[in-house]
């Protein structure tokens, strides 16, 4: 595998935070998604998984706005839509109770 990648390790970073929940790997998700942030800051898919994890793993959810956002001006769609979903929620303060599941066992 190449370590120096951005494409490789955003897919990694997409992959360990999408396995079963037994098998779930945040924090190296995490730290797959900083390397290819660092490689390449402006790739929208990087942006993209790093929106993902900041609101579903961390709860930091300006800093998921702040990659949502990155990543839907570079066109991501769906990065636009989860930007839209974080600043609606804002507005109507409902986010934990209308959409934030706990899959844990």
């Amino acid at each position: 595998m190449r370590g120096n990648c951005a494409h490789i390790n955003t897919r990694c970073a997409q992959g360990f935070s999408r396995l079963p929940y037994q098998y779930r790997d945040w924090e190296l998700a995490k730290e797959c998604c900083a390397k290819a942030l660092a490689l390449a800051p402006n790739n929208a898919v990087a942006n993209h998984v790093a929106g993902s994890i900041y609101e579903r793993y961390d709860k930091d959810l300006e800093r998921a706005k702040k990659h949502y956002q990155i990543a839907s001006e570079l066109g991501v769609y769906g990065a636009y839509m989860d930007l839209f979903k974080l600043k609606y929620l804002e507005v109507n303060h409902s986010y934990i109770s209308e959409y934030h599941y706990d899959f844990s066992p």
